[in-house]
């Protein structure tokens, strides 16, 4: 059952995701831009607040070994390090020039601390992450897709609200309304596609996913300051469509790659990669906007349309947008060949320790 914990996981993302939106632009549109941060406050201190209520006892992998695991500071440090250095880069390479000596600065210091955090992995105790887990097939291609489909994904959420607002002057209600159908098909098709999953096997619901995206990327990539508003809603159901069935088999493909006591960490571990995917994918779809803004002789910051800029600047961002959203559709093709070169999991067995030992020892098959 775990394609189906992974969908219901999935469903719930959606729903958050479909209120989101809506509350947001309410809030925006009666009380400014600054009211959404305020509302996520409470939200925020109830979750804490379930989290220290709900979550108690000890991991799996400190139950089975009796010992309690150290947490990992050094790496921490060394990864969060390499992953700040290399956003502050990407970010300011557009003003500052790709050949400054802050530009050329900070990617190097990136490339020393992460290698500098592979090398403490390799030796510490109790890493943060154990690299051994990447000797399994399955593992390795599975997040390597979902690292790459959040990387071309994210420019979605990141551009989208832009184009519709500032692009097609769209106000942020019916903006939020048009990018709701996206969370709706995340909502009903998560948990399908989970039990789906448990069924047939990960892999070619994962597949499914990932083609659906790339349409859907390509469609985005099409789009102009004349695009019927169902032609974009039409899109965002099929970006729906895709990220909802490839989740699902994607996550249990990876949880299924190995014993219960490392959950853990490959948790965390997916959860990093998805976030260090977002924020990646946001710095590299902003650097293709302002580039191309700059290349049409417009202001190369997303200021220059978000502070009243006129008709030229909003063609040259919709300009820069299609070519980050052709990116995101090589990126979505690569996520698809990787769903299908990984090999397969099945959820068959009612026991969950003999699927986890059938997903490692199948780890290798094609």
């Amino acid at each position: 059952d775990r394609g189906k914990a992974m969908g219901m996981y999935m469903a719930i993302i959606g729903s958050g995701a479909i209120t989101g939106p809506i509350v947001g632009g309410l809030l925006v549109g009666s009380f400014g831009w600054r009211s959404v941060f305020f509302a996520g406050v409470p939200v925020g201190i109830a979750g804490i607040i379930a989290t220290m209520l709900v979550l108690k006892g000890r991991s799996a992998e400190q139950a089975s070994t009796g010992s309690r695991v150290k947490f990992d500071w050094l790496g921490a440090g060394l990864s969060s390090g390499s992953l700040v250095a290399f956003l502050l880069a990407m970010t300011n390479a557009w003003r500052l020039g790709w050949g400054s000596p802050q530009i050329v600065g900070g990617i190097a210091l990136s490339v020393v601390l992460a290698a500098g955090f592979i090398l403490w992995e390799l030796r510490a105790k109790d890493p943060m992450l154990d690299l051994g887990l990447f000797k399994n097939r399955v593992f390795s291609l599975a997040i390597s897709a979902r690292f790459v489909s959040f990387l071309g994904g994210s420019s979605v959420y990141f551009l989208m609200p832009f184009y519709l607002i500032q692009g097609l002057q769209l106000s942020p209600s019916r903006a939020a309304l048009i990018m709701v159908p996206t969370s709706i098909a995340m909502a009903i098709l998560g948990p399908v596609s989970g039990r789906l999953s448990d069924k047939v096997g990960t892999r070619w619901p994962a597949v499914f996913g990932m083609v659906c995206s790339t349409v859907a990327m390509f469609l985005f990539s099409r789009l102009t300051v004349s695009t019927p508003e169902y032609m974009i809603v039409v899109a965002m159901m099929i970006s729906g469509v895709g990220m909802a069935s490839f989740g699902s088999p994607n996550s249990s493909a990876i949880m299924g790659a190995h014993p219960r006591e490392k959950y853990g960490i490959v948790t965390a571990f997916v959860n990093l990669t998805r976030t260090s995917a977002n924020v990646t994918g946001v710095a590299l779809a902003t650097i293709m906007v302002t580039i191309t803004m700059g290349s049409l002789g417009y202001e190369p910051s997303l200021s220059a349309i978000t502070d009243g800029g006129n008709e030229g600047a909003r063609v040259a961002f919709i300009e820069g947008m299609a070519r980050a959203f052709m990116v995101s559709t090589g990126l979505m093709a690569g996520a698809t060949a990787l769903s299908l070169l990984r090999g397969e999991t099945r959820a068959k067995s009612p026991n969950l320790q003999t699927d986890q030992q059938t997903a490692v020892s199948t780890s290798g098959d094609d």
